[in-house]
């Protein structure tokens, strides 16, 4: 690393880290709440032989327990890792982008990274989502490196990372099938001379299937059979569709730069770099793109929910293509514009420091909870008399009744919900994630716009995780007032 860019990039770290811990000990959801009822009687040991849903990413589960024995139970120690490996992440960036650009872009990048709405987004997340990014730019350096030595001891590194990685979250294994294709296509194209072959093959990705095999040992038949089955069966089709998929990418594009007219513009940059990458580092474009392909086929193939996080390890490249765009912008304008030529460079950073403050004005935004369980918790406690019943229905009993210990009854069809309706002088219903809601009890929601009010609903930063509030006709027959709130 130069000297001259050590400062810079520490100060980065800092704002990356200082971004990263504000508001860290904000509301959890659904998922972050998942893991911590899992795990919070569990051991370590127990931890990491236990597989029974693919909400388990054993390696952040393993490091969130640690977090929580030292630091105390609390969201904040809950996402402590999260937050560690996506300020690491910042650094992971800098030293694969200098591989492949100058130290000055690689900067840039990693400031695009650093005040990323998603990237701190993800770091506030007690998921392996960051770690994974992290191990998915480590493993892309290594194998550059390896590929070009095919030294030994730089695959069993990378052999390591990727196993480090597929422990954290099964998606790492498209990141390597991805790299698979890279090393087979960089091989043919610069094999060093007097270099054993085979090297990468065995020392690189055998070696990484193995030792992925080794740490899901205890757990092999448990991690093939929830695979097998969890986010397969067609309960929520539309989560299915990647029109959706690409709708909620576009989503979270024009929220990571507040405009959608700014978020095509971020778009097309990108784009730009695409293809300046193509003509001069061409591997730099398969690292980014074939294991996003490799995803995506296996996913759609074989009819998952198509999460898009599950594309999140991509962020790094999506960082760096951008800055390799800005760079070709400003190559191009000085070629056509006399007063700007020779100073292509010039602005094409400055088009990345104009990215890093929009960035940097629109980033509070991931401070917010990613779901307001607790909105609808003071409203039920705010205005529930005497005699009401309160159910909950859906995934929403983990945080209401067992996180929150709230006092609510927990259905599961409408012949409970009637039930509870007939014996009570009011009904309270509450769940989240609406989707999901219409697509899994069709028959309740229908119940609910014909005799009930809507009377809250807090929406978060997670995209369709709102949380709904119904109630049934105030006693004198009118009805409750809906509100969006």
């Amino acid at each position: 690393m130069e000297r001259r860019t050590l400062v810079p990039l520490l100060l980065l770290v800092l704002v990356a880290a200082a971004l990263r811990l504000h508001a860290l000990d904000g509301e959890p959801w659904l998922d972050e709440v998942t893991t911590y009822l899992r795990d919070r009687n569990r051991s370590l040991s127990e931890i990491v032989t236990r597989y029974d849903s693919q909400n388990q990413h054993v390696l952040y589960s393993a490091l969130a327990h640690l977090s929580i024995a030292s630091f105390g139970d609390s969201v904040a120690s809950l996402r402590a890792p999260a937050v560690v490996f996506g300020v690491l992440s910042v650094v992971a960036l800098y030293l694969f982008s200098r591989a492949v650009v100058p130290p000055a872009e690689a900067l840039l990048a990693s400031a695009v990274l650093a005040f990323s709405y998603h990237g701190v987004w993800f770091s506030q997340n007690a998921r392996g989502y960051t770690m994974l990014l992290c191990w998915t730019l480590l493993s892309s350096l290594l194998l550059l490196r390896a590929a070009a030595g095919e030294r030994r001891r730089t695959w069993i590194a990378y052999a390591c990372v990727v196993a480090l990685g597929a422990w954290t979250h099964l998606t790492m294994l498209f990141v390597a099938a991805g790299h698979l294709l890279v090393h087979a296509r960089l091989r043919r194209r610069a094999q060093p001379v007097g270099a054993p072959r085979g090297h990468g093959l065995v020392w690189g990705f055998a070696l990484a299937l193995l030792l992925v095999i080794v740490v899901y040992a205890p757990v092999l038949p448990s991690v093939l059979a929830v695979n097998g089955s969890e986010g397969l069966a067609a309960r929520v089709p539309r989560w299915k569709s990647s029109g959706w998929a690409l709708g909620e990418l576009a989503t979270a594009l024009r929220g990571a730069f507040a405009a959608a007219g700014l978020a095509l513009v971020a778009a097309v940059v990108g784009a730009l770099g695409v293809v300046r990458f193509a003509r001069e580092r061409p591997e730099v474009v398969e690292l980014a793109a074939y294991p996003v392909a490799v995803a995506a086929a296996v996913v759609i193939g074989s009819e998952h929910d198509l999460w898009p996080r599950f594309f999140f390890f991509a962020l790094g490249f999506a960082a760096l293509l951008l800055v390799a765009g800005a760079m070709e912008v400003g190559r191009l304008a000085a070629s056509v514009a006399p007063p700007l030529r020779g100073r292509g460079r010039a602005v094409g950073a400055t088009l990345v420091l104009l990215i890093v403050a929009l960035e940097a004005a629109t980033v509070s935004r991931a401070w917010g909870p990613k779901q307001r369980y607790r909105d609808a918790l003071a409203l039920v406690a705010r205005e529930r008399r005497p005699g009401d019943a309160v159910l909950v229905i859906g995934t929403g009993h983990r945080v209401f009744v067992d996180f929150y210990r709230a006092d609510w009854r927990v259905v599961a069809s409408l012949g409970e919900v009637r039930d509870a309706s007939a014996r009570a002088r009011r009904t309270w219903l509450v769940h989240s994630f609406p989707v999901a809601m219409a697509a899994r009890h069709g028959d309740v929601e229908r119940e609910l716009r014909a005799g009930f009010d809507l009377v809250g609903r807090f929406a978060g930063t997670l995209n369709g995780g709102d949380v709904l509030v119904w109630r049934t006709a105030a006693e004198d027959g009118r009805h409750a007032r809906s509100v969006d709130r």
